[in-house]
């Protein structure tokens, strides 16, 4: 009983670290892709 508790607690852990790690990337994206249409729009238009 108590190895199975062991067992989904890591399981738990290990979907937490992947959702950080998922939102963190995520966060990246937005922020690249905001900067990227930043930088597109000071450009000069021809």
């Amino acid at each position: 009983m108590e190895n199975n508790f062991v067992e989904s607690n890591q399981c738990t852990g290990w979907l937490k670290d992947l959702k950080s790690k998922f939102r963190n990337t995520q966060i990246k994206a937005v922020k690249f892709v905001h900067g990227h249409t930043l930088s597109l729009m000071h450009l000069p238009s021809k």
